[in-house]
């Protein structure tokens, strides 16, 4: 087992492959996922639910995991906020899109979607059957630090399978969804850099990003359809390490596909982003400048973190944060690549 940090800050719906986890009918008033598990069951009482266990680690969702009487296991996800709400009603029509095409890998499929009375208000619920396989990595504490179920560096079949899902999904004709530009992306960028100078980060860094913003070369792409969150964690593997399915598509929508490669990159080092770029290039995926948007986003992803951290009174994530972009720095001060 290899533990290793990685900066991602949005929780995947860590699927498990075995459940030891208690009765749901239990009468333990003062268990909080009865409260869940009681939402769950009147989303679909056909079910018949008699197993479950809430993971509260989720940035943007609650996620219980249950058992049905056949003996099936199914999903169920429970946003924590209205704009969470929003974006999952974005999933929702891309994954209804995703399933009209043949990808090599299995999407999750929502066959509960229900607003329940909860409190003093309303609660979106959305289940749908557990994905084959197990996830790459999981995050126990929803700490940003991973524990990993593939070999490290990982196998062959796991950087093969995936540049593969990645070339067949970048082809995807977003269809109804809202396009975004690489204008949008770079004006959105600039935003995020005035924002971030109010902390400190080193001033190299800050130039580095600077120089990249203003590069008219480093904007000339088509945007397409993207995960845009695509850590090992969502990612689904059988025993061989093949990647048999994704999960968690709240993130995706139009973007730079060069997105898609930055959190395996970073859990797994740059050979492995070398290797995920070959056997994406092989599957049919266009490369042209993909490498060095890819340096430039993971570079620029701890920024987004430290400002996410601010907007949320999270100093601890700013602080690790900004930890990341000293290292950052130091390399570039030694004539290196920031990662």
């Amino acid at each position: 087992m290899t533990t290793l940090t990685v900066p991602d800050l949005h929780v995947p719906d860590l699927h498990v492959p075995d459940l030891h986890v208690p009765d749901v009918h239990r009468p333990d008033l003062h268990r909080p996922d009865l409260h869940w598990a009681g939402l769950a069951d009147s989303a679909a009482p056909w079910l018949e639910l008699t197993a479950v266990a809430l993971v509260e680690t989720g940035w943007d969702s609650r996620v219980l995991h249950a058992r049905a009487a056949d003996g099936s296991r199914w999903i169920f996800r429970f946003p924590r906020r209205p704009e969470v709400v929003a974006d999952m009603a974005r999933e929702r029509l891309l994954l209804a899109l995703l399933r009209r095409h043949d990808l090599p890998i299995a999407v999750p499929d929502w066959k509960i979607h229900v607003l329940l009375p909860s409190g003093d208000g309303e609660q979106l619920v959305v289940g749908y059957p557990e994905l084959p396989g197990f996830p790459a990595g999981t995050e126990p504490a929803g700490d940003g630090v991973f524990e990993f179920a593939v070999d490290l560096p990982p196998p062959s079949r796991y950087a093969a399978t995936l540049g593969a899902a990645m070339a067949a999904l970048h082809a995807v004709d977003p269809g109804p969804l809202p396009r975004v530009t690489a204008a949008d992306l770079r004006t959105e960028s600039s935003t995020i850099l005035a924002r971030v100078q109010a902390l400190p980060v080193p001033t190299v860094l800050l130039r580095y990003w600077q120089s990249w913003i203003e590069d008219d070369r480093w904007w000339q792409y088509a945007t397409m359809l993207r995960h845009g969150d695509l850590h090992p964690g969502h990612t689904m593997i059988d025993g061989t390490g093949a990647v048999v399915g994704v999960i968690d598509w709240t993130d995706a929508g139009t973007g730079d596909p060069a997105m898609d490669f930055i959190d395996t990159r970073h859990a797994f080092g740059p050979a492995f982003g070398d290797d995920l770029l070959a056997a994406y290039s092989s599957a049919g995926g266009l490369i042209d400048s993909v490498p060095g948007r890819v340096v430039r986003w993971q570079s620029f992803a701890p920024a987004s973190a430290a400002l996410l951290g601010l907007d949320h009174r999270r100093p601890d994530l700013v602080a690790s944060a900004i930890g990341r972009l000293r290292q950052q720095a130091t390399r570039l001060g030694a004539g290196q690549l920031p990662l």
